[in-house]
């Protein structure tokens, strides 16, 4: 009985030893659970900051984004104002270019009416002045040597024209001048030098400043004798008449007139470069 007395708190000392590691065991792997749950916690919101400030580096780059594009679109603003401008004064240039065209085509219009009337009363002038029979196309003369001189009908016609060009290229007496050609047209109408005293008397006109008259004699030689080489020249000096009158308009169209109906005449060379200055 005293043995079991003695046996029974050691009994109960096994017993609690025995019971004592269980608990122990169960505690530590609540705390390590405790542990895995806090430190799940701490990751979760280390990675919730982490992607807060992923979130907040894109945000500024958008910004940075948005000003860069703020200021591209201002710079466009201002370069389409600055086009707009351009625009508009080249617009109103344009128009003031077309209403300057618009009033040149206006008084090119007048001025080529005014010429026509007035070419048509040179060839109404032209055609009461006495006709001349044609004539075959002759060089002119020189007036030195009776050989080198184109045939004449008799020497009073070869003389009566010598007297009269001398006085019309080496001298200023033009009225004399012109009364001899007429004397000559008058009693050898028919001569191969005819056309070149219709032409001659022009240049007499116009050595005298009388350029009207001049424009009329040099029109009769055109219309009367066109196939003739005097035609061109006569046709250039009725250009230059024309300016003497600061009728340049009327001179331009005879200059053109001159290249386009004897491009390969001398004459038209020189109407040419005369056309030069006048454009």
């Amino acid at each position: 009985m005293k043995t079991m007395k003695r046996l029974l708190p050691l009994i109960a000392l096994s017993a609690l030893c025995a019971c004592a590691p269980g608990q122990i065991q169960t505690r530590t792997d609540l705390d390590l659970e405790e542990m895995k749950r806090r430190l799940a916690t701490l990751e979760r919101s280390l990675q919730t900051l982490k992607e807060g400030q992923g979130v907040t580096q894109r945000m500024d780059a958008l910004g940075r984004a948005q000003a860069e594009l703020k200021a591209d679109l201002d710079a466009v603003r201002v370069d389409l104002q600055s086009l707009s401008g351009q625009l508009e004064e080249r617009s109103h240039k344009i128009s003031e270019v077309r209403s300057q065209l618009e009033m040149t085509q206006d008084e090119l219009g007048i001025k080529t009416a005014a010429l026509e009337e007035r070419l048509d009363r040179l060839e109404a002038a032209a055609q009461k002045a006495p006709q001349a029979p044609p004539v075959a196309p002759t060089a002119e003369p020189s007036p030195q040597p009776p050989a080198q001189a184109p045939p004449a009908a008799g020497p009073d016609a070869e003389t009566l024209y010598k007297q009269a060009l001398e006085k019309v290229q080496h001298s200023t007496a033009y009225p004399e001048a012109v009364a001899l050609f007429q004397e000559f047209l008058a009693r050898y109408p028919k001569h191969d030098l005819a056309v070149n005293a219709y032409y001659w008397i022009g240049e007499a006109y116009y050595g005298e400043k009388n350029f009207e008259k001049a424009i009329v004699q040099f029109q009769d030689v055109i219309q009367k004798f066109p196939q003739h080489g005097k035609a061109p020249a006569a046709m250039l000096k009725q250009a230059l008449a024309f300016l003497s009158l600061n009728d340049a308009k009327s001179a331009k169209v005879i200059l053109q007139k001159l290249v386009q109906t004897y491009p390969d005449s001398e004459a038209a060379s020189r109407a040419r470069e005369r056309l030069k200055t006048l454009n």
